[in-house]
């Protein structure tokens, strides 16, 4: 079965993930999609103008992901000039969205600076007032009190920051009640207007593949021990599943699972999944709901049903002490086992806070410890110990050409972009 994905569901998709980073975040990205969309509608901008304003606003803070040192830094936006270059540098990566990631480039900066610097400019410094907006919406728990404050703190910012004609379209926007309704909630759903206007791009598998793996590269940039991690586990997946005699569509959609399997890690504090030591009998069921909130949030994807029981299985154990469903023998698909072990062997394989990477060899010998126990798939594992050369070389020539992407990022990044400083 060919993957038939529509763009708008898996950037929404993922906006929602990337909401979940911190809870001041819930719902922000949604909320700058949709003001955006009213700004573009009272400034009168083309179609075009405003399907690149609202997928660049849902998805304006992905820079944030590698550059996050602590929850405050996402919410008080120390990195002003930094998360944007990131951003824009992560989106260039994917050729569908690389009119967004000049958007996203410019989007702290200021009108004063954008105005004579082109149209991704100006627009990027439209993101930059809906974002700012709504920051001072959450300010404040009475929601009209709120809307009273994120006006007068709009208007009182000295000359320069914002346009007069986006203040003035945006006051408009806060004197709409039905607007406003629309925005109250933190876990606000886009008005079905929102969909119609913006989800009928159908993706190629091609593209979908893309953006999997841009987003498996966002979600892997959370820590520098997992920086290669979903690169290393997707390429393996797919040439175990290739020796398994799997198709090409089904082989797609592996690898698309690969890329995602840790989506939920997004959900989970950083301070636990770096942790050096062992973790408590509290911290453990935290942070094993990162397989839960994969499945969750890869559900919520229509057509993405396959993706989400292949990927979101990777912690599913053949006894049934696995996670999060607790599946038993028959009831895991081979797609599920052949991640589970492509995962547990990437992972053996990894520097990890407590821990050096291990050998192949090393690495085997834990692999096949585990089919004795009952977790993993016997036959599997034999595939595995058969072809280990050459499924090794894949997964760390794969994680070797993923480092040498985020060495390039964090490269570009240590020398701030001149043209973002005010």
């Amino acid at each position: 079965m060919q993957l038939r994905i529509k763009l708008y569901d898996l950037i929404l998709a993922f906006a929602n993930a990337l909401d979940q980073v911190h809870p001041a975040l819930t719902g922000h990205h949604r909320r700058v999609g949709f003001l955006l969309d009213r700004l573009a509608e009272r400034l009168g901008l083309p179609s075009e103008e405003r399907e690149r304003l609202f997928l660049a606003g849902i998805m304006h803070d992905v820079g944030v992901i590698p550059l996050k040192t602590s929850a405050e830094d996402l919410v008080f936006e120390r990195e002003r000039y930094l998360h944007p270059q990131a951003g824009c540098l992560f989106l260039q990566n994917c050729p569908t969205l690389a009119e967004e990631a000049e958007r996203v480039r410019f989007h702290h900066m200021y009108w004063e600076k954008a105005c004579d610097r082109g149209l991704a400019a100006r627009e990027g410094s439209l993101i930059n007032i809906a974002d700012r907006v709504d920051v001072d919406l959450r300010a404040k728990n009475d929601f009209r009190e709120a809307v009273e404050g994120a006006e007068h703190k709009m208007r009182e910012r000295r000359p320069g920051i914002y346009s007069p004609d986006h203040i003035e379209a945006m006051q408009d926007i806060l004197h709409d009640e039905e607007t406003l309704n629309d925005l109250a909630g933190a876990h606000m759903r886009l008005p079905s207007f929102v969909r119609r206007r913006y989800g009928d791009q159908i993706l190629t598998p091609q593209e979908t593949i893309r953006f999997s793996t841009l987003f498996g590269h966002i979600i892997d940039s959370c820590s520098p021990f997992t920086a290669t991690h979903s690169t290393g586990v997707a390429h393996m997946a797919v040439a175990l599943g290739r020796l398994t005699g799997m198709g090409q569509d089904d082989l797609d959609t592996l690898f698309v699972a690969g890329m995602l399997h840790d989506i939920g890690k997004l959900g989970i504090p950083l301070a636990l999944l770096e942790k050096p030591g062992q973790l408590t009998d509290e911290e453990f069921p935290k942070v094993k709901r990162h397989a839960d909130l994969s499945r969750l949030w890869l559900d919520a994807v229509p057509g993405f049903e396959r993706v989400s029981v292949w990927g979101g299985g990777h912690h599913e154990r053949l006894d049934g002490k696995g996670y999060p469903l607790g599946l038993k023998g028959e009831e895991i698909p081979l797609p599920s086992r052949i991640m589970a072990i492509a995962d547990v062997f990437t992972a053996l394989t990894e520097d990890r806070p407590y821990r050096k990477g291990m050998t192949p060899p090393e690495a085997l010998r834990i692999v096949e410890g585990m089919v004795k126990q009952g977790h993993l798939d016997g036959d599997l594992s034999r595939l595995l110990c058969d072809h280990a050369d050459e499924l090794d070389a894949v997964r760390a020539s794969s994680q070797a050409e993923a480092r040498r992407g985020f060495q390039a990022l964090h490269d570009a990044c240590a020398e701030p972009d001149e043209l973002l400083r005010d």
